[in-house]
């Protein structure tokens, strides 16, 4: 048989009762889409300057992917020029079509995707660093009641934010508000500016749309962003249509595809690799690994570490220790280890922390 099973579930009936399915079927790793897509979602809208989102460290640690605005306090300076809190690092621009890991010298442009590592807490907190105000998130418009609309509804009411859900079929229409406790339900078309201007839509927080459809989705993003909307994310089936959205002005493109893959990769890589976000259609990596015993690798200043050319050791997660790491710092086995690197480096980052 198999060495490893694998499985992807759909139904909410068998997530309940996840590890006795497990268990029964000798299954290594379950993985729930739209589950996983909600998840994002939600930190999504929670963070306004995200247009993605990854979490490291059990939720210590988390990475940003933010769109430098003209306005930033940050733009046109060197990194070493600007003042970052000590539990953050700017890990990787991603420039026209470049992935550039940056050394101090590296000038922030309008227009950079940066991605930006640190305490979760951190960065939760990024209009200090951008000299911006903070925004509560009040209203959230979620357009189409599929198993991740309404996950993405059932999260936010836990958060005691605003939410209407407006779906075109009534038949999922009453089974949404079957479900859902607080989230108004509209049976309705979410191109329909009266109903939308109805709900209230200027005053949105952030819109979701997450019909079948690709195009729909777009349309739908697009009205909803000339309409004042502050942040649009919209649900792509196809990965390439991520960068597309964001060419126009959505603020955030979700491929459950691409989230899947991540996960998956995480679990069937040999090494100890724990955790996997993949950056420009996988063009970059950043990983987590965890330290083995190893002597080649630990208690050797980071800077004496025989590693490939495009590889940063980002953070040093130590017990209750976060570092990020300067080149006389060591690793010690067991710490977890957040790397930046590019696709062609990583056979060589699983050799080198492969479980000896």
């Amino acid at each position: 048989g198999a060495k490893r099973k694998i499985i992807r579930i759909k139904e909410q009936d068998y997530l309940s009762n996840l590890e006795a399915f497990k268990k029964d079927l000798s299954i290594d790793f379950v993985i729930n889409p739209a589950s996983a897509a909600a998840d994002q979602i939600v930190k999504l809208i929670l963070n306004p300057f995200a247009s993605s989102i990854a979490t490291f460290a059990e939720g210590k640690i988390s990475m940003v992917k933010v769109k430098l605005k003209k306005d930033y306090q940050i733009i046109n300076k060197k990194i070493r020029e600007i003042k970052i809190p000590n539990s953050l690092l700017i890990g990787i621009i991603h420039r026209d079509e470049d992935i550039i890991i940056p050394d101090g010298e590296e000038k922030l442009l309008p227009g950079d995707n940066v991605y930006i590592l640190g305490k979760t807490e951190e960065i939760n907190n990024l209009h200090e660093l951008f000299g911006t105000k903070k925004n509560k998130i009040i209203k959230a418009l979620i357009i189409g009641a599929s198993d991740i609309g309404i996950k993405v509804a059932q999260r936010l009411e836990t958060y005691n934010i605003e939410v209407t859900l407006i779906e075109k079929s009534l038949e999922k229409s009453n089974l949404a508000a079957s479900i859902l406790s607080k989230t108004l339900v509209i049976n309705g078309d979410g191109t329909d500016k009266e109903l939308l201007k109805r709900e209230g839509i200027e005053l949105a927080d952030s819109l979701v749309s997450l019909t079948k459809d690709d195009e729909d989705n777009l349309v739908f993003s697009l009205l909803a962003k000339k309409m004042g909307v502050k942040k649009v994310i919209a649900k792509v089936t196809k990965p390439t249509y991520s960068p597309i959205l964001e060419t126009i002005g959505i603020d955030a493109a979700i491929s459950p595809r691409l989230i899947t893959a991540s996960y998956i990769l995480s679990f069937i890589r040999k090494s100890k690799i724990l955790n996997l976000t993949l950056i420009k259609e996988g063009e970059g990596e950043v990983v987590e690994v965890e330290v083995p015993d190893s002597k080649g690798i630990t208690n050797i200043p980071l800077e004496k570490l025989k590693l490939p050319k495009d590889v940063l050791i980002a953070i040093i997660i130590r017990g209750n220790e976060t570092i990020i790491p300067h080149g006389n710092d060591v690793l010690i086995p067991k710490d977890k280890v957040i790397l930046i690197t590019l696709k062609k480096n990583i056979k060589k980052i699983e050799s080198i922390f492969k479980k000896r």
